[in-house]
């Protein structure tokens, strides 16, 4: 029976949803890995700069993709030689600067990305409402037609997106109305033809904008860019093929950039030329957790992932204590297990883990038994308790040496891990079971070395689970989780399940 105030009931709530809140976020959104051994999908795109130089100093400014809708930014490289190189962010792009004093004959810059695909619609790029453009100063023969155009549009729509759908489905008819060809008459080009039709837009007053990039393709070495128009609609962008005139972008489709500016310009550069490649590779989520980390992800700058390997390797033991302690809780106060100590299980379970569970259940044995047979020996002695204590625990220490060093002669291993046992635990254990025998008999000591055993037993194989391991270290918000179920066992008050089987005996 669990019985508790409502503020308990109140804060193990609290708890329970920050804990899994959190894990969820990171598991879902920030896309950590649940499990060690999953698996992701990443598409590395990279971009090739090659222009030629005169003798003297060369810039080059590029446009670099920024918080692409569809797409998360996990990692990005930048080869550039003896280039000097800076980032800077400005509207929705982000521009690359590669700057040398001196320069000659041809040359090649990388910039290298690493995506992964994802539900980002674009919503961390902070963007302002665009205000409508200014009415072109159309000339008379072209506001006629632009007019009627525009009109004709009009009547078959009912909002911005459909009007646009249907001026764009005239606008690409195999055999447009004689106002429509006035227009196409000037059009070379799918950059001309988008151009154009901005430019009869904003006869409505239409907010548009150009979109470059291209759709993904595993191995492809020569992706080309692909312009599409954008249109607002006073709440959102909404995305046409200028040739086609159908609405929304393919699924693999990766906007490298927004607006009508150049791709990429530079000074005592020549015959610029960008090529695209792209390839779809297979990361371990692990792998990716710490990409995310490097590249200053919320909520990850600051997580274990950033910690030195061998402190990283350290915590992830440590962060499992909690989980340990969970179930000493619910072995003494829901099964009824007795133990010596509250966490000695927890510890002799953590150092079971470097002995392997059988040899380690024999050198606990072997050390105790040792420990208390000298107990029986000192307790004729009438020593006070501190020496007592002090000439078990020397017992112990020369139990494990003389252990470790027998293992090594006789070439087992896995003795010579026996140091990792917490000593002054095992020392106090056997005090404890000593008392227990002369107070109690053989019977009540037995039980509780027994239930101590036992527990230590239940907890090596959650010390010893990867899955565990991992969940913890990549999700220690978790620990809440377990906070508010010991606070709910706190307020545990019925039978034990040992007590229901005694009784039942009975």
């Amino acid at each position: 029976m669990l019985r508790g105030n409502p503020g308990t009931l109140i804060l193990v709530f609290i708890l329970s949803v920050i804990s899994l809140s959190f894990f969820f976020y990171k598991s879902h959104f920030l896309g950590l890995p649940v499990s060690r051994d999953q698996q992701v999908q990443l598409w590395n795109v990279e971009a090739r700069i090659q222009f030629d130089s005169p003798p003297g100093p060369a810039q080059i400014r590029a446009v670099i993709p920024a918080d692409p809708a569809g797409f998360r930014i996990v990692g990005e490289d930048f080869i550039s030689g003896n280039y000097g190189l800076s980032v800077e962010s400005k509207n929705v792009n982000r521009y690359a600067h590669w700057t040398v004093r001196r320069a000659q004959g041809t040359q090649s810059l990388y910039y290298r990305i690493q995506l992964k695909p994802s539900d980002n619609n674009g919503a961390f790029r902070k963007e302002e409402v665009p205000a409508p453009p200014e009415v072109p100063n159309y000339g008379d023969m072209e506001r006629e037609a632009a007019m009627a155009i525009l009109e004709e549009a009009r009547r078959s729509s009912a909002d911005v997106s459909t009007f646009v759908r249907e001026f764009l489905k005239r606008f690409n008819n195999p055999t447009p109305s004689e106002n429509y060809r006035f227009f196409l008459r000037q059009i070379s080009s799918t950059e001309e033809r988008l151009a154009m039709q901005q430019h009869i837009l904003a006869g409505a007053r239409i907010p548009s904008r150009m979109i470059l990039g291209f759709e993904l393709a595993h191995g492809k070495r020569q992706l080309q860019l692909t312009p599409w128009l954008q249109v607002h609609n006073g709440s959102r962008w909404f995305s046409f093929d200028p040739e086609t005139g159908k609405q929304g972008l393919p699924s693999d489709f990766f906007i490298w950039s927004i607006g009508n500016e150049p791709l990429i310009s530079g000074q005592g550069a020549e015959n610029i030329r960008m090529h695209f490649s792209s390839a779809l590779v297979s990361e371990s989520m692990q792998g990716l957790a710490r990409r995310l980390a490097d590249n200053g992800s919320f909520l990850l700058v600051d997580s274990f992932l950033n910690l030195p390997l061998h402190t990283q390797n350290l915590f992830k033991t440590i962060l499992l204590i909690p989980l340990g302690a969970l179930l000493v809780v619910f072995m003494r106060n829901v099964a009824g297990i007795p133990t010596f100590g509250t966490f000695m299980p927890v510890l002799i379970a953590m150092s079971f883990k470097e002995t392997n569970f059988g040899f380690g259940v024999l050198l606990f044995s072997v050390i105790v038994i040792l420990g208390l047979s000298l107990r029986a020996g000192l307790e004729r002695l009438n020593l006070l308790l501190v020496p007592r204590l002090a000439s078990v625990l020397i017992v112990v220490v020369m139990s494990m040496a003389a252990i470790t060093l027998l293992s090594h002669k006789t070439g087992m291993s896995s003795g010579l891990s026996v140091a990792l046992f917490p000593m002054v635990i095992l020392t106090m254990t056997i005090e404890r079971m000593s008392i227990v025998w002369e107070e109690s008999g053989a019977r009540d000591a037995l039980g509780q070395g027994l239930g101590s055993l036992a527990v230590a037993a239940a907890g090596f194989w959650i010390f010893q689970s990867n899955f565990l391991e991992h969940l913890f270290f990549m999700f220690p918000e978790l620990i809440l989780l377990v906070l508010a179920a010991c606070i709910l066992m706190g307020r545990y008050t019925g039978y034990r399940a040992s007590e229901l089987i005694r009784f039942k005996t009975a």
